[in-house]
């Protein structure tokens, strides 16, 4: 059965809310939500090549199903999908193997096996991302998710018309991929603090993250923190799904940031693990769910906390 656009945005918010009132036994009396386009958004997508055919694998089958068209893929690759396929994708595909390969929209498309990296436009920046690794295919909707993380590191003295006002300080960008969130704090940190465990994506990090006084640690969080000596005062973390492993949990109530953003893709991770803080000296400013999987039932949600001891 399908629900139309708006049905499913109000059941992806009841969603959340259980999952606080379950694991962080908090009623979420309000819950803001950004949603984008709900068609044509995916800038990234897998295909799977099997001979002459090309498309998406059928659920729980490793059959591959032709697809022509696909509603909520980027225009700019539904060549890769076309059949037959156009001079340009035929002989693109001929050199690859059989195989799950990824595709991104990059100025037209770019092809994982013949294309290592490709550039892509978010909220005014140019940032490199890997073809091989992850990174959020909804570039429409991304824009929001970083104001929201951005605008909660503002100090309550900055002058609201000067948007570009420098802040200054240390942060930590926990999980940071590609530096996502990095590149656009380092406009107004003195230094970024970028830590992600898989090195291909923080090679991508110091690309994106610009400034000659952010830092690069290719090591498990867990382990930067049991043993770096910086004062954290500002922290976003943004784990994968299965969350905060309970060293980290414990690793960061014992730095004591002020103030803490937590993105997720998980809401169940996101409202065990907020509810570890709330716990332990910290307060739920607010929360926010982003619907950045349209005509799925994906949600990711974010959360402010603030220490007060």
């Amino acid at each position: 059965m399908y629900a139309g656009i708006e049905a499913q945005r109000q059941l992806k918010a009841e969603l959340v809310r259980e999952a606080f009132h379950r694991l962080a036994k908090v009623d979420l009396e309000k819950l803001d939500f950004s949603s984008g386009e709900p068609w044509q958004y995916r800038s990234r997508i897998q295909i799977h090549k099997e001979g002459n055919v090309c498309g998406f694998k059928a659920r729980a089958s490793h059959r591959v199903i032709p697809v022509v068209d696909c509603p909520i893929v980027d225009k700019a690759l539904l060549p890769l999908l076309a059949h037959p396929p156009n001079d340009e994708v035929r002989e693109s595909l001929a050199r690859l193997p059989d195989g799950r390969w990824n595709a991104v929209a990059s100025d037209g498309w770019r092809l994982e096996g013949q294309d290592k990296s490709a550039t892509v436009n978010v909220a005014g920046k140019r940032l490199t991302l890997s073809l091989s690794g992850f990174f959020q295919s909804n570039l429409g909707l991304l824009p929001q998710l970083i104001d929201y993380v951005v605008s909660s590191f503002t100090p309550k003295d900055i002058n609201s018309t000067d948007e570009r006002a420098s802040w200054g300080g240390i942060i930590a960008d926990l999980y940071c991929g590609a530096g996502l969130f990095g590149a656009f704090l380092a406009a107004h940190f003195d230094r970024v603090i970028c830590v992600e465990e898989n090195q291909s994506a923080l090679t991508l990090a110091r690309l994106n993250v610009v400034g000659p006084l952010h830092e690069f640690h290719a090591v498990r969080v867990e382990n930067w923190l049991d043993h770096s000596g910086n004062q954290l005062l500002d922290v976003v973390v943004d784990p994968p799904r299965t969350g905060l492993s309970p060293l980290v949990r414990e690793a960061l109530v014992k730095r004591r940031p002020q103030r803490l953003v937590y993105v997720s893709c998980n809401p169940d991770t996101l409202a065990r693990d907020t509810g570890y803080f709330l716990a332990h000296g910290y307060r739920l400013k607010d929360a926010h769910a982003f619907d950045f999987y349209p005509q799925t039932t994906h949600i990711e949600a974010a959360v402010r906390l603030v220490y007060e001891g």
